[in-house]
Formats: structure tokens, C-alpha cells, sequence
């Protein structure tokens, strides 16, 4: 019997992927939503954020803001700009001011972070994204299993080191120490 599901080479050759600039002028023109990141040349729509999601990402970003450098600020929910993407992480940490990013995306971060509730899979998929930009750091913080992936050492398309963080550890960022208990159990 055969197959109505059309092959993949066949869907990929048909693919029209999207550039940056044209995904710009789209949003621009209002041809697409807001609620849109480009990944990889596909635009896709955002998913809705729960209410935990919406506290587990404002609680990481306070125990971020009390250690954070100076020479350090943060942007929620904002792009970066990398090749054909521009994702929005939840939380993302630059190195410089705010007015640096007058006119244009960052196309880097020194920390990127994802909340994953029903986004593991999607959010584990950006890898390759943040690592080609070379994201120094790449967290998913895993609301359901109340853990966090921590990627370091961007190389390629990837990351050298991947580990894993459970509620009962500390991690250490900007020679400091975020200890999970304060995330998971507050």
C-alpha cells in the first residue's frame, strides 16, 4: 500500500525557507505575527506561556540579576539574530549596555536560557543554533523534572560539555554561585 505522506526530499526541495532580511521586512509589513521566531529559515509560532512558565522564567532571571556583573545586562524575550534564525530566548545575558543594541539583534549571548515545559524538544533542537553563534553558555531549565541542561564550550554546531543539574545543586555562572534549592523549592 502506499504512503500519502509525501517524502522528505521532496518536501525539502519544495521548501521556501526565509531569510533574515525577508522575515524582517515580513514582521515589519505585518505579514506575519509577532507571536513568530524564525528558526532555521521556518518561521514558527511561538507557543503560549503557562503561568509556571512565567514564574520559573522571572525567578531564574532574579537570581541571575543578583550576581550578574556590571559589565553584563539582561533581555527577556527578545531575538537574536544568528544566520538564517532569530529565536527569543526567555532570558538571555549580554555582554555591554542596552544602547548597543540601538539599531541592531545581538548575534551572541554569554548565557542563553530556555524554560521548558511542553518545549523540551523544541528548545533542544536550538542547540546547534546557539552554538554556531557561539553562545557561551545554553541553559534549559526543565520546569517538569525540576532540573537544568547546562551547554558550555560552544565547538561547530554543538557543545563540548552537556550537564546535568538537579534541585539539590548549585551552578556556577559569572564566578558566582546559583544554588537550585532557591529556583526549585522557594
Amino acid at each position: 500500500m502506499k504512503s500519502n505522506v509525501l517524502d522528505n526530499s521532496i518536501l525539502t526541495q519544495n521548501l521556501n525557507l526565509v531569510t533574515l532580511e525577508n522575515y524582517h521586512k515580513m514582521l515589519d509589513e505585518g505579514i506575519v505575527s509577532k507571536k513568530t521566531e524564525l528558526i532555521e529559515g521556518v518561521i514558527i509560532e511561538k507557543m503560549t506561556k503557562s503561568q509556571k512558565h512565567s514564574y520559573f522564567s522571572d525567578k531564574i532571571l532574579e537570581l541571575i540579576t543578583k550576581i550578574l556583573p556590571k559589565k553584563f545586562f539582561i533581555r527577556k524575550e527578545n531575538p537574536i539574530s544568528i544566520f538564517n534564525s532569530e529565536p527569543e530566548p526567555d532570558i538571555m545575558v549580554l555582554e555591554g549596555k542596552l544602547s548597543d543594541f540601538k539599531k541592531t539583534n545581538p548575534k551572541t549571548a554569554v548565557l542563553v536560557i530556555e524554560i521548558a515545559k511542553t518545549s523540551l524538544s523544541s528548545d533542544r533542537q536550538k542547540i546547534p543554533i546557539y552554538a554556531s553563534a557561539n553562545v557561551l553558555n545554553y541553559w534549559i531549565l526543565d520546569i517538569d523534572k525540576m532540573q537544568i541542561e547546562v551547554y558550555t564550550t560552544p565547538f561547530e554546531n554543538s557543545y563540548k560539555q552537556k550537564t546535568l543539574y538537579s534541585k539539590t545543586e548549585s551552578i556556577s555562572i559569572f564566578e558566582q554561585k546559583i544554588n537550585l534549592k532557591d529556583l526549585f523549592e522557594d
